[in-house]
């Protein structure tokens, strides 16, 4: 245990970190490349500017935990629970995040292209201006969410709940939404040239496009 401890800009590459508790405990701009972070628990921790390419975070908890600017290209985070962190422009880049819990988290400007989203929960999350370019986003829980001006060209939404969403302005060109619940979701505006809009629910495919 190293609660409430201070690590600024330490280097813990390929580190044996499993199930450490570190919740309060400071690590902004260190680097955890390659390290083994499975179950660790980093609740509320300051991480801003924090580097994760290759770790593995498997149910890692990091509720609450500041994470602004924080990199996890090709990150494991299958599991993690992120419930109400701060992920601003963070950078998920082929990160895998299936199953994962980022509700009402703050992920406004994350970039997600290509990270594997499949069944995560984003209920009520702020992803404005989210980059979502080719995510998997299968079965994902996105009710509620905020996804104002997002881009989510090519992204797979086969299944996902989008009731209560907010859509104005975001991208959605050639996206699959085959059998997602739209319900009540704000399309004000938004561009959806080629994309599946096949859904379990009346809504008109048409609703928001731009012309």
């Amino acid at each position: 245990m190293i609660d409430i401890g201070d690590f600024y800009g330490c280097d813990f590459r390929s580190s044996n970190l499993r199930k450490t508790s570190c919740e309060y405990t400071t690590f902004g701009r260190s680097l955890f490349a390659d390290a083994d972070l499975r179950q660790a628990d980093l609740q509320r921790a300051n991480l801003e500017g924090a580097n994760f390419p290759g770790a593995d975070l498997r149910e890692a908890k990091l509720q609450e935990a500041q994470l602004e600017n924080a990199f996890f290209e090709k990150a494991d985070l299958r599991g993690a629970d992120l419930q109400k962190a701060n992920l601003r422009d963070a950078l998920f880049l082929g990160a895998n995040l299936e199953g994962a819990n980022l509700a009402r988290a703050n992920l406004a400007g994350a970039d997600f292209m290509g990270a594997n989203l499949a069944g995560a929960n984003l209920a009520r999350a702020n992803l404005t201006e989210a980059n979502l370019d080719g995510a998997n986003l299968e079965g994902a829980k996105l009710n509620g969410a905020n996804l104002s001006k997002a881009n989510l060209n090519d992204a797979r939404l086969a299944g996902a709940d989008l009731e209560g969403a907010g859509l104005r302005r975001a991208i959605v060109t050639s996206a699959i939404l085959r059998g997602a619940n739209i319900t009540g979701a704000n399309l004000d505006g938004i561009r959806a040239e080629a994309a599946e809009l096949k859904t379990d629910v009346g809504t008109n495919p048409g609703a928001g496009k731009s012309s």
